[in-house]
């Protein structure tokens, strides 16, 4: 029959069979059945029905297009008005059967058995629309529905009540995502559907459904989890995850954790089938989680579940073990008693050449353990049995990579091959000690290292590129002299990786993480013989080395990363434009490690600052050593000495840490210590330690750069805050032991206020308050 539903009310309108109804505009409709083309109009006393042509029976999928409404029967393609006066048929020269018309976007669209077509409205017709995935979309398709954000519903019935719902966003790519909605079985074939505020409507031969956007909630389906039984290894356990199988693309994702005591879930993944090795004997428990198509993350079901200790760990096992010892303990006792004498010989012989035989192999292994790892990791291994894994947020891996080497490896004699390998790598070897950077391994011609690490710093980046271009110069050098020497290339990245030792019996250090990626990425996409650097690592070495343009390398997860080719160092960085560093670079380059050791000094060293210095404290230590810096740039200081005044800046209170009384003597003792591990010269860490020395008290500096550091260190006495300082001096004083009274104290501060003056123009005209004002404002002071 023909109803009118109004909200919950269905009013019937007229009894029959109907196969087709259109919206004229309102209170006007457009039906087809048996009897033809019926229009119906509301009038007062209800509706009135009245023929308008009883030749198209049976007619359907009426589709309004262009202020006309378009529908198709046996007869063909028809159009009729708004009106309902007036019927037109379309022509079109096909006998293949008709199936729909469907309205996309704007273009009115017909669907035949062989052949899609499109509606031309200058010259009424339609015309084969050409191949491509819309018309195979479109032929597969029962009706397409714009939706809002340039998406569609698209509607698929394939039989067997297996209808569903497409949601894309792009009708014309065969690679187009989409999500598919499966339709309720109860709803028989869809025949209509409807898009408007958020709901998609669904009209299917026995009922009408809705699917609400704005009614989902938080959680989605239950999911449960199960435990397989596994054929693989002992240890191998595998579960099995099971719900939201309904959900098909995209397919809905799942994500577990391993209890008690992780609280760290696993990525989302598709895979429904989670396999987990490695676990000892225990009790354990599994949580996993689903996330459907909408985002929407269930609860988290858990399923506890134990591992079995093996035999050798049973309980029995222990009370075998046990009665072996005893009846060891009872043998190797009545062995003694019979032949101790003999035995005490016999021991002690056997002890003086294990413990020859043990001292022996420890400095083979530890010798052997120093050559492998690094020291610190080294030394972890050899105290506490293991080391720790360290992270790193700054480190330069190196790859290098013999061009065509698995051909040269096919055509050449195996040991001679090894031969040449050897060599190369042995000079590797001493490039990488040379430049401070861990060689990490090697893998047949591949050959792998990386800078800041196990110790941290900012000069990485241009020591690994300095140590790459060496290589190069090497092999290059090889290669004017024999012809058949291979081409190397090499990879370069900067970015944070986790460092550690792997296994157990047979150890490595290894990285690990995205930047080693990268750095692999490097050396593939390179040239041969030439360096491929990215483009972080161009931003921190841009400034030593010359660096050539030469696109981008696609990287997964990360989008286009920059590479750039080394040419060599800058011209004014290197000797007679020869590749090789002058002393501008080293220096460049020691103002950059500056920074580590500001690092050390801030962080590791006055951190450590006795509670008692109320003055000499961690902020004044900073504050000098900007004040160093603001009067060596002041001043038109030279690169080299604005250095070494830094430098003393930086150390003069380090000596705190352990003596209160000639501390400066302590920090000279530390700068022998300490700077040569930032790699300082003799002569540099002399002339450190006598410019510490020389802000004891009283002051006789000797040169400019003297000047420039006790103007640094005697800033606070031209501050508005200088009375305040001495307050918390007085107080240290005293919390040092100091003898010194308030009288006293007071006269030896303004025998300093009287008889100090900055040496330096610039601290000079930096100075807020005169030396007379502060003695006066001092004299008024009544808190000593």
């Amino acid at each position: 029959g023909l109803y009118l539903i109004t909200d919950s009310l269905a009013e019937l309108i007229d009894k029959g069979s109907f196969t087709g109804i259109q919206a004229l505009r309102k209170g006007s409709v457009l039906v087809s059945g048996q009897e033809g083309i019926v229009s119906y109009k509301l009038s007062y006393d209800g509706w009135k029905s009245s023929s308008v042509n009883t030749s198209l029976q049976y007619s359907h999928s009426f589709t309004n297009y262009n202020n006309n409404t378009f529908f198709l029967c046996n007869k063909g393609v028809f159009r009729i008005n708004n009106r309902a006066d007036k019927i037109n048929s379309i022509p079109l020269h096909t006998d293949e059967l008709l199936y729909k018309l469907l309205k996309v976007e704007q273009d009115l669209l017909l669907i035949g058995s062989q052949q899609i077509y499109r509606y031309d409205r200058n010259e009424e017709i339609f015309h084969p629309l050409p191949e491509g995935h819309r018309s195979e979309l479109l032929s597969n398709s029962d009706m397409i529905l714009p939706a809002s954000n340039g998406n569609f519903w698209i509607l698929q019935n394939s039989g067997d009540f297996l209808s569903r719902v497409l949601y894309t966003s792009n009708l014309d790519e065969p690679t187009a995502t989409y999500a598919a909605f499966p339709v309720l079985p109860y709803l028989g074939d869809v025949v209509d559907m409807a898009f408007a505020d958020s709901v998609l409507f669904l009209t299917g031969k026995d009922k009408i459904s809705l699917f609400d956007l704005h009614s989902l909630k938080g959680v989605t389906d239950l999911i449960s989890i199960k435990r397989l039984e596994s054929e693989a290894a002992d240890d191998m356990l595998s579960f099995q995850i099971s719900g939201l199988y309904l959900q098909r693309l995209p397919e809905p994702l799942f994500r577990y954790r391993i209890g008690p005591g992780n609280t760290t879930w696993s990525g989302w993944s598709s895979n429904r089938n989670y396999k987990v090795s490695g676990l000892k004997h225990g009790k354990y428990s599994i949580d996993v989680q689903a996330m459907d198509l909408y985002g929407r993350v269930s609860e988290a079901p858990q399923m506890p579940f134990s591992i079995a200790p093996p035999f050798y760990l049973a309980w029995y096992a222990y009370v075998i073990y046990g009665l072996l010892i005893l009846a060891g303990l009872f043998l190797f006792q009545k062995w003694n008693l019979l032949s101790s004498h003999r035995a005490v010989l016999r021991i002690e012989e056997k002890m003086e050449l294990r413990f020859k035989n043990l001292t022996a192999e420890k400095e083979q292994s530890d010798k052997l353990v120093a050559e492998i790892l690094p020291e610190e990791t080294a030394n972890q291994i050899k105290n506490k049995g293991k080391a720790k894994w360290d992270k790193y947020e700054r480190a330069t891996v190196l790859f290098s990579d013999i061009q065509g080497f698995t051909k040269i490896a096919e055509e050449m004699n195996p040991e001679k091959l090894i031969d040449e390998l050897d060599t190369f790598f042995f000079h590797f070897d001493s490039v990488v000690e040379k430049y401070n950077i861990e060689k990490i391994k090697t893998i047949g011609d591949a050959y792998m290292a990386a800078g800041g690490i196990p110790y941290k710093n900012s000069t990485n980046p241009v020591e690994v590129v300095m140590a790459a271009l060496e290589m190069q110069c090497y092999m290059q050098q090889l290669k004017s002299s024999r012809a058949e020497i291979w081409d190397l290339r090499i990879g370069i990245h900067t970015g944070p990786v986790i460092a550690g030792v792997v296994g157990h019996k047979k150890i490595s250090y290894d990285l690990w993480g995205d930047t080693v990626n990268t750095a692999s990425r490097m050396e593939s996409s390179g040239t041969p013989g030439r360096i491929n650097i990215s483009g972080i690592t161009y931003s921190m070495v841009k400034d030593y080395f010359l660096c050539e343009y030469r696109g981008k390398l696609p990287v997964k997860y990360k989008g286009n990363i920059d590479m750039y080719y080394v040419n060599g160092l800058r011209p004014e960085l290197s000797v007679d434009l020869k590749e090789i560093p002058n002393r501008r670079f080293f220096l460049k380059l020691q103002l950059l490690r500056l920074g580590d050791l500001e690092d050390k000094v801030f962080n590791d060293i006055l951190s450590q600052l006795p509670e008692a210095l109320y003055f000499h404290t961690l902020e004044y230590a900073k504050k000098e050593y900007m004040q160093s810096f603001l009067l060596c740039r002041s001043e038109g200081i030279e690169q080299e000495d604005r250095l070494l005044v830094r430098s003393a800046a930086l150390m003069q209170f380090t000596g705190l840490i352990h003596e209160y009384s000639n501390f400066e003597n302590r920090s000279a003792v530390l700068c022998r210590e300490i700077l040569p591990h930032f790699d300082y010269s003799e002569s540099q860490i002399d002339q450190i330690c006598n410019l510490i020395l020389a802000t004891k008290k009283p002051f006789h500096p000797n040169n400019r750069l003297e000047k420039i550091l006790i103007d640094a260190r005697m800033e606070f006495i031209g501050k508005p805050d200088y009375t305040d300082q001495m307050k918390l001096l007085f107080k240290e004083l005293k919390e040092a032991g100091s003898k010194i009274n308030g009288q006293q104290f007071k006269k030896q501060q303004q025998e300093l206020l009287f008889g100090f003056e900055f040496y330096t123009l610039a601290a000079q005209r930096m100075r807020e308050v005169s030396g007379s004002d502060q003695m006066s404002t001092l004299d008024l002071e009544r808190w000593i």
